[in-house]
């Protein structure tokens, strides 16, 4: 084999390598952008403003401030694609059944709105309706206060990498991190009769093994 045959094979193979990681890092990109970033800038940013003229000193706190310029000093922080699970779903889980079965990804997103240290403060939720993305509520949630209250307990590279899960019917909200068996739940709320401490990591399929015992008790009525 000549030097230069030799040296032709060996530039095909780096371009070929080349050319692989750098559709690999497209679509890493592309995949992160679908996941994490769903709502674009401009729209948090207009739905800023809105959430700014709705807050007063008197209605701060039932939107989760502590005051009415509290908002002022807020950026946008991760967003929550979010996903529930239904109550017949728990109620009929095994250990062998797939996670991902019986997630429901919902047409809505959380948009936390961070302090400079990242911490959750409030947030606005937006919802799709005929291919498009529209704030629909604002303030602080229940999933998204379960979320604020756990959130110094969780290490920040797992909560930037984790999915907003809620079981409604338990009223129970978890952030999920992994893929299908891989999966774990970061547990948001203390109970004790479960065994759940919050900011803990339990694998996705121990804790719905765990709430079909409460799911299997609910009788459907209110509180």
């Amino acid at each position: 084999m000549s030097v230069k045959t030799h040296f032709m094979k060996k530039s095909a193979r780096a371009i070929v390598f080349v050319t692989i990681l750098t559709v690999a890092t497209i679509l890493i990109i592309a995949q992160n952008r679908n996941d994490e970033e769903v709502i674009t800038a401009e729209q948090i940013n207009r739905s800023i403003q809105s959430f700014t003229r709705l807050v007063t000193p008197q209605t701060a706190e039932s939107f989760g401030l502590k005051s009415a310029d509290q908002l002022k000093e807020l950026k946008a922080g991760k967003q929550f694609k979010k996903y529930m699970i239904g109550l017949d779903d728990v109620k009929n889980f095994n250990t062998g059944t797939n996670i991902n079965s019986i997630l429901t990804e919902l047409e809505a997103v959380e948009v936390s709105l961070v302090d400079q240290a990242g911490q959750v403060q409030t947030g606005i939720e937006f919802t799709r309706e005929q291919g498009k993305w529209e704030a629909t509520a604002f303030g602080l949630s229940t999933d998204l206060k379960r979320v604020k209250d756990a959130q110094t307990g969780i290490a920040d590279s797992v909560f930037k990498s984790s999915r907003l899960i809620s079981i409604p019917s338990l009223k129970t909200t978890f952030l999920m991190t992994g893929d299908g068996a891989t999966s774990n739940f970061i547990i948001l709320e203390n109970n004790d009769r479960l065994e759940f401490r919050k900011g803990s990591a339990i694998p996705a399929t121990d804790a719905i093994q765990k709430l079909k015992v409460v799911a299997n008790e609910y009788n459907g009525l209110p509180d």
